[in-house]
Parts: structure tokens; sequence; C-alpha cells
């Protein structure tokens, strides 16, 4: 695995192994009735697939003597194609149910072997929902307390959550809600399946430094599904 700084190869071709490699084995884990990892909506999937796809189309007629037009649209897919990479990569591939080896298979950095001092998390998480179109569930969340102070340097906020019919239990724990995201930046954006309108959507949020220590989580909160 390389040590640069930035785990998405700089070389096309390279890239495109890669790339390819990472949305397979996605796509292996997430199928079937009992997926090994459930926490990935299938909107985002195919979200997924589909930047694949847009960079593929583009990328292979570079492969043989091409104009300069060819080779504008094979970086302008890349481009778009790198934004949903690495989109997806910070909110589904760094928590679990993906694991350490899931990660060297998919050639991407094992975040918690870091140098770092932090072996504790103490601070809260205070957040608030947003509705604001169709599908979407906005999350504000900082530091409990804080006046501004978003997040603490270093950290991402794990966003747990779980759809459910307005005639089912709500969860107990935090630890019950099967679907995870991690957010490096607020908001943190919710997008539903158009299925999941009308439910309950249960969510908690807690911090989680860069050694995989988690702090104390949240209360659940929860709204419906717009």
């Amino acid at each position: 695995m390389t040590n640069r700084k930035d785990y998405v190869p700089q070389n096309n071709a390279e890239f495109e192994r890669w790339f390819k490699n990472l949305t397979m084995y996605v796509s292996q884990k997430c199928k079937g009735s009992k997926p090994d990892w459930d926490h990935i909506i299938q909107r985002e999937l195919d979200a997924l697939d589909d930047a694949y796809t847009d960079w593929h189309t583009n990328y292979t007629p570079t492969l043989k003597p091409h104009t300069t037009d060819l080779t504008k649209k094979r970086d302008e897919a890349r481009g778009r194609a790198e934004k949903v990479l690495r989109q997806f990569v910070q909110r589904h591939l760094y928590c679990e149910p993906v694991t350490n080896a899931d990660r060297v298979y998919m050639e991407l950095p094992l975040r918690d072997i870091i140098r770092s001092e932090h072996s504790s998390v103490t601070e809260g998480v205070e957040w608030y929902f947003e509705i604001r179109g169709i599908r979407q569930v906005l999350a504000r969340f900082k530091v409990l307390g804080a006046s501004a102070r978003a997040k603490p340097e270093r950290y991402t906020c794990v966003v747990a959550y779980e759809v459910r019919d307005a005639s089912e239990p709500p969860p107990e724990r935090p630890e019950d809600l099967k679907r995870r995201v991690n957010a490096s930046r607020t908001p943190c954006t919710i997008t539903f399946d158009e299925t999941e309108r009308g439910k309950k959507v249960y969510m908690a949020m807690a911090w989680q430094n860069e050694r995989k220590v988690m702090g104390t989580w949240s209360a659940i909160q929860w709204t419906y599904v717009p």
C-alpha cells in the first residue's frame, strides 16, 4: 500500500484498477437479502456505480491515440468520480461493520494505526435535526456546550441512525441503531429511499478520534422522513 498521504492513485491506469476493485468489493459486500454490510442504502451504492461507469466510459477512449477533447472529458470524469469516491469512503468505509481487513483489500489507509496521544474522548455531541427537502434530513452538530466550535480537531462525528415504521417500538440504545456514517463536517446530510418517506428515523451521535476511540453517545432523537 502506498505511503502517500492521499490514498487515491494519481496515475490514471492505476486509478482505473483501484476504483474498479473498490466498487466491485463494495457491491459484493452489500448484495443479497442478508448482506455483510447493511449500513449503506441502495441510492448511495448506485451513485458509486454510476461514478465508476462515467469514469470508465470516458477513460477507455484515451487508451489509444485520441484528441485533446477526449483528454478533457476523461479528466472531467475523473474529477466527478473522485468527489463521489471520497465522500463515499469517508461516510461508509471507516465505520462498522467495515473492518481493517476490508480496508486492506480496498487499499485504504488504516486510520487507527496513527501516532496519537488521545487515548480517550471526553467531549460530548450537541445536535439537532433540520429538514430542507424531500427524502433528506440534515443533522447539525457541535461540541456539547461550545458556542461555535463545530468539532474537535482530527475527530469525526459518528452518526448512527435507523428508519422504523411508526408502529414499531423505538430503539432502546444508540448501539441498537443499524446504520452508521462518519461525518467530517456539519451538517451531516442523510438521503433516504422513497419507500422510507413518512417513517420515523432515529439518530444518535458520538465523537471518534484518529485511534477509533469513541466518546459517549448522545441521546437518541427522532423525526419523520420527509
